[in-house]
């Protein structure tokens, strides 16, 4: 865990001082404290998947951009070599592909224990998640629309207002892959 918080504690010290933001600016635009926004840039804590959201939102970055290790070598991603983020108990995210400018989209994986619900902030712009699912059952609610998505099964929706991810299984976790495209 403590590599990928030095990667998003780097990460989020270069957004902010490209974008010529103090650390007070920072956590008025994003809601998080200046001192968690610095202890996040020195590495010295693991934000949850809430604050990242909150930092992404603010910043008007990409969520997985601040997880980006840059090495631009091939190589397997395997998910035992992914550091996991958990927003609640029993949701967990492994980023895949972090956002880059060039690709415009950006790919992880949550993982729901039976049962658990996971809210999810509006994004700020007009983009789409598609959400594919890999093993059980997750009723996906949008615009207070819900719709059930099963294994092999994906769907599309608008993602500027808040959704949320239900795990309907009582006893299987359930797995998807989510893609979020950026105009």
């Amino acid at each position: 865990m403590d590599q990928i918080n030095k990667i998003i504690g780097k990460n989020l010290k270069r957004f902010r001082i490209e974008k010529g933001y103090t650390l007070d600016q920072v956590a008025e635009l994003t809601n998080v404290s200046k001192s968690m926004i610095g202890q996040i840039e020195r590495g010295e804590s693991t934000p949850t998947v809430t604050t990242l959201w909150k930092i992404s939102n603010g910043l008007k970055i990409s969520f997985s951009s601040l997880m980006e290790d840059e090495s631009e070598e091939s190589f397997v991603i395997k998910k035992e070599d992914l550091d996991s983020l958990s927003a609640d108990e029993g949701y967990k995210v492994y980023t895949y592909i972090p956002f880059n400018i060039n690709r415009k989209f950006e790919a992880f994986m949550i993982e729901l224990k039976p049962q658990i619900k996971h809210e999810s902030p509006a994004h700020t712009e007009a983009l789409f998640e598609y959400v594919f699912v890999l093993s059980g059952e997750i009723e996906i609610t949008a615009k207070q629309i819900a719709t059930i998505i099963k294994k092999d099964e994906m769907l599309r929706f608008k993602a500027n207002t808040s959704h949320s991810y239900f795990n309907l299984s009582s006893n299987q976790d359930a797995k998807a892959i989510v893609v979020i495209v950026y105009p």
